[in-house]
């Protein structure tokens, strides 16, 4: 493997250079050039960036762009940058733009994921389905993501994502129920059943529905409830809940109840099943969960709702109790304060709003007494006059 330049016409002041570059010898050898003009330092300085590209040919060894989206997702979860359900659902997104994109990595080019972008859209997917905005955008983020480590690691010359317009997002804002009626739905709930009791400690703690059905007793401590990194999808979600007195005394009846029919077994109760276990000892699976949460949120008057709002109510919870925006992160795992910030600004937009209005009527009152006392005086000064 080589490269050279040559001055086009030499013995004149010609500022044309041919960049060479080669490849392997005989007939597997492979020999490319390119035209520069500038002077001869520049020329050089270009040659070394040829070089590199020309070392990034498309060669039999090198990944098509489907195979690169499968090792570089699995080699993260591998080394725990992401959890087993992050990384499926990160599959599931990359292998819709693979559906669109057939070429080896260092041949992608922007056009080519716009392209896959919009005929997801459109619900040209494996599926079906057609992909909406939130969709997109987080495809675009894991590509993005993607496309950096492989230029890091000198397997692209570029991102290609750089020159994409991410798309917007279209994802409702989420609810959250009240105070009062988070208390109503607690009551409700019986916790000797794992899917209703995930459902209460969503609502008492904050955590994400994986991190519930991955929870160990093991992690349970007087300090709180230990999360562990493969259960949760960042490293800022390695964390440990503090528990308060109502939520320490429903897992303690959760863990008697368990206790008694887990001591009928054969083995026992041996601390490595998880809280939102069966009764004979059986892991609930997220799948599990949300085909149940579809079939019964209407039970509980929350037909519409979706599971991760019952976090969101206890994030909001947070805010309304005017718990500081950092100290809400650390609770809640966030990797981003935005996250954050986002449902803090909201809660304390509508607090200001409320001020607002309850200025107004107040005014409105005064208002109300001064034109009174007005219209008193006025008829007293009239009678006075007569």
């Amino acid at each position: 493997m080589s490269a050279w330049i040559e001055q086009m016409d030499p013995g004149s002041r010609c500022r044309k250079w041919k960049l060479r570059w080669t490849r392997g010898r005989g007939s597997e050898r492979v020999s490319k050039s390119r035209v520069y003009i500038g002077g001869k330092r520049d020329a050089i300085a270009a040659l070394k960036e040829y070089e590199r590209e020309c070392n990034l040919l498309p060669t039999e060894e090198t990944p098509s762009f489907a195979d690169y989206c499968i090792q570089w997702n699995d080699n993260r979860l591998r080394i725990n940058a992401i959890s087993k359900s992050t990384h499926d659902n990160y599959q599931y997104l990359l292998n819709g733009l693979s559906f669109h994109i057939d070429k080896r990595l260092e041949e992608v080019r922007a056009e080519d994921i716009e392209n896959a972008l919009a005929a997801l859209r459109e619900g040209h997917s494996p599926s079906g389905r057609v992909w909406g905005g939130t969709s997109l955008r987080t495809a675009y983020k894991v590509l993005k993501k993607m496309f950096d480590d492989a230029q890091a690691r000198g397997s692209v010359l570029s991102n290609p994502c750089v020159s994409i317009k991410a798309p917007k997002a279209d994802t409702q804002r989420r609810k959250a129920l009240s105070l009062n009626d988070s208390a109503k739905l607690l009551a409700m709930l019986d916790i000797e059943d794992a899917h209703q009791f995930a459902m209460a400690l969503m609502l008492r703690t904050g955590m994400r529905a994986g991190e519930c059905l991955g929870v160990r007793w093991s992690d349970v401590s007087d300090a709180g409830i230990s999360i562990r990194r493969e259960v949760t999808k960042t490293d800022c979600g390695e964390r440990i809940v503090p528990l308060d007195s109502a939520a320490k005394e429903m897992i303690r009846k959760r863990y008697d109840f368990i206790s008694r029919y887990m001591g009928e077994a054969e083995d026992g109760l041996n601390g490595e099943e998880c809280l939102c276990c069966t009764k004979d000892g059986r892991e609930t699976t997220y799948n599990a969960m949300k085909h149940w949460w579809a079939k019964h949120a209407k039970d509980y008057n929350m037909e519409g709702w979706t599971l991760h709002e019952l976090r969101h109510t206890y994030a909001t919870n947070l805010a309304q109790a005017n718990v500081h925006p950092s100290t809400m992160a650390s609770l809640l795992g966030h990797s981003s304060s935005e996250i954050t910030m986002e449902i803090y600004t909201h809660v304390h937009q509508e607090d200001m709003q409320k001020a607002v209005d309850a200025l107004a009527d107040a005014r409105q009152n005064a208002a109300s007494v001064h034109l009174d006392v007005h219209l008193i005086n006025q008829t007293k000064n009239k009678g006075q006059s007569n």
